[in-house]
């Protein structure tokens, strides 16, 4: 938010930043990630590394169904 208020001038900062804020139940932020996996939209994609890995572990937790049929390899 910083850089696009930077590259703005003042005046028309406001008129071209929007800021959208979803308030979401457990079980439509569970269907907000599924149809966002389904489109291969996650955050394993969008932050490559361990941060991205980790957060999308944290959402997997929320939808244990993806799990099923996988087995291990070890």
């Amino acid at each position: 938010m910083h850089n696009l208020r930077d590259l703005a001038e003042p005046l028309d900062a406001r008129d071209h930043l929007w800021k959208i804020v979803i308030s979401a139940n457990k079980s439509l932020r569970k269907e907000f990630l599924t149809e966002l996996q389904r489109m291969n939209i996650h955050n394993q994609t969008l932050f490559r590394g361990l941060g991205g890995l980790a957060a999308d572990l944290e959402n997997y937790i929320l939808m244990p169904e993806f799990f099923v049929g996988i087995e291990p390899k070890i």
